[in-house]
């Protein structure tokens, strides 16, 4: 089942391989903007003239929710209202924060990883420059979570959404589940042409992250729910989903 009339998908560009990325407006007991896109004018100029023609303007939007942290998905917190509340996982806030200790943490994983695989240090100057050119162009600097979401919670002044702990694309990855209508939020935990890639990223909490085996076990718990519809973070939404896209790369491995 659909939920189009309380679910409007606006399609943005952005300039990464994986072509346009999806916000949704909701609209719940506040009107509710997941994920919030791409910190480009282009994208930026799309998303306002969307607005308009479902006639709503940024400042109509009362909360926002992530799905996760990556900057195609959390560029517009930098130009929305200051005063319009943030919700993800708490994962999130340092990579919207982008304080120096986290972004010398960022560097010094992948510096590590690829000295262990012997990669010289004139490539890996430039494979890092590239690396970290997303988070400090594309993501949001200064930014605050206004509360945490964590598995079991129910989304504010949208209760019928669940939070479902998703990780492997990211560790921050959420899913957002209608247990009534079958249907669900699932940001890049699964897309409808390819696999989710599993991010290696670094984390205070988690030093040693194993993303592949993170999100082979989130495919197999997300068999466990009964999901008719996914609106996904990039492409249309996602019908079928255990015989098409999961279901086949968890027989896989």
């Amino acid at each position: 089942m659909s939920l189009d009339h309380k679910v409007i998908r606006i399609e943005l560009p952005t300039p990464f391989p994986i072509g346009p990325v999806n916000v949704f407006l909701l609209k719940a007991d506040k009107l509710t903007l997941i994920d919030a896109g791409m910190k480009t004018k282009e994208a930026w100029d799309v998303f306002e003239e969307a607005l308009r023609k479902e006639g709503y303007k940024v400042t109509d939007i009362e909360q926002v929710i992530l799905t996760h942290q990556h900057p195609d998905h959390t560029g517009f917190l930098e130009w929305l209202p200051s005063d319009i509340p943030v919700y993800g996982h708490k994962l999130v806030e340092p990579w919207i924060y982008q304080d120096e200790e986290f972004v010398q943490q960022h560097s010094e994983l992948y510096r590590n990883f690829l000295m262990e695989f012997g990669v010289s240090d004139d490539v890996m100057d430039t494979w890092l420059r590239k690396a970290t050119a997303a988070i400090q162009v594309y993501s949001p600097k200064g930014q605050k979570l206004a509360g945490y979401l964590k598995e079991g919670d129910t989304l504010p002044y949208a209760s019928d959404w669940e939070v479902i702990e998703t990780p492997g694309h990211s560790l921050s990855q959420l899913m957002f589940y209608n247990r009534k209508e079958k249907v669900a939020f699932g940001g890049d935990h699964i897309l409808p042409k390819v696999p989710s890639n599993p991010y290696l990223e670094p984390t205070i909490q988690n030093p040693k992250p194993t993303p592949l085996l993170d999100y082979l076990a989130s495919l197999e718990k997300t068999l466990n729910y009964d999901i008719d519809l996914i609106y996904s973070g990039h492409g249309e939404p996602l019908s079928d989903i255990h015989s098409f896209n999961y279901g086949t790369y968890s027989k896989a491995a």
